[in-house]
């Protein structure tokens, strides 16, 4: 999987430096990792947010 992680990273660092987004990147995450994460932005996200999962 390292050309996955790879590819994340290098898509990470365009949204962030091209067009501005805040990215958080989870590298190897386990399904408790996720979900926390989601729980996260459960309760941080609004309608206006969009959130992009890679």
């Amino acid at each position: 999987m390292k050309t996955a992680v790879n590819d994340a990273k290098a898509l990470a660092a365009v949204l962030e430096r091209d067009y501005g987004y805040a990215v958080e990147l989870l590298l190897d995450a386990t399904r408790a990792d996720v979900v926390m994460a989601l729980d996260r932005y459960r309760t941080a996200l609004t309608s206006k947010d969009n959130l992009l999962i890679y």
